[in-house]
């Protein structure tokens, strides 16, 4: 199954659902699927993804 999105967006919400703010990615700027994670500082998301044209598998 295909899991990745060529777009990426994320909405920061209200404990009402309300909108308090959005931002659309570029294409295949981040790899939605599984690249993240939220913590003390805020949420994290890799940029680094076999889609991207200067992707690299190295540490």
């Amino acid at each position: 199954m295909e899991r990745s999105r060529p777009v990426t967006g994320i909405m920061v919400l209200d404990k009402e659902l309300n909108v308090l703010a959005e931002h659309l990615f570029e294409a295949y700027e981040v790899h939605s699927s599984d690249n993240f994670l939220v913590g003390k500082a805020g949420l994290y998301l890799s940029t680094n993804n076999m889609y991207r044209d200067d992707f690299s598998d190295e540490l």
